[in-house]
């Protein structure tokens, strides 16, 4: 293989990856900051949240989630599988009703209690305190979305770096190849003029 080609597919692999590295960091850090987000939000809702009250698992369902063995492959739900237990409450603020769930693997039973905190201003808006322990862990800077964040911004500024000496290689690469057409140019026209004497 020419030195020209290999050296030009050793380029265009490297620029490939570069595009590749830039993409993936961008989408980690976009995932990242949306769901950082979101926790954020349901952070400060959570502030809102000063008033408590107990309540009674009132009716529960189970639902049946599929289990995938070693290799990936989703096994039979009906001999292999996953409970999930979803149970409904409800709790009265000023004289109105309003009704919440709280959805666990762990099991849930009628007539279970819970702690719910929720805002006096808005009563429908309302948290389990397993809920907020979970966004609270969340909101942390050591969250699943915060590490997505740190390591999309870190690919990105990889990609940034690799890009700037590709760039700057790519540019006196096209600077010298012109020079070199200019010179055979010039060379062709000087034989011209010697053929034509």
């Amino acid at each position: 293989m020419n030195k020209h080609v290999a050296k030009g597919c050793l380029i265009a692999f490297l620029d490939g990856m570069v595009f590749f590295i830039f993409i993936m960091g961008l989408i980690l850090y976009s995932v990242g900051v949306k769901n950082e987000n979101r926790t954020s939000k349901k952070a400060q809702d959570i502030e809102k949240c000063t008033e408590y009250v107990t309540v009674t698992i009132t009716h529960v369902n189970e639902f049946w989630e599929p289990v995938n063995d070693s290799n990936g492959n989703r096994l039979d739900i009906e001999e292999n599988h996953r409970s999930k237990f979803e149970g409904r409450y409800e709790y009265v603020v000023d004289g109105k009703e309003y009704e919440g769930r709280k959805v666990s693997y762990s099991s849930i039973k009628e007539g279970d209690s819970l702690e719910i905190a929720y805002n006096p201003n808005d009563p429908s808006m309302h948290y389990t305190k397993d809920e907020i322990n979970k966004i609270k862990r969340q909101s942390g800077g050591n969250s699943v979305s915060g590490f997505f964040t740190r390591v999309g911004l870190l690919l990105m500024v990889i990609a940034f770096l690799m890009a700037v000496p590709l760039a700057i290689y790519n540019k006196v690469t096209r600077i010298k190849q012109k020079r070199e057409h200019e010179r055979i140019m010039r060379e062709i026209d000087e034989k011209k003029k010697e053929i034509d004497l």
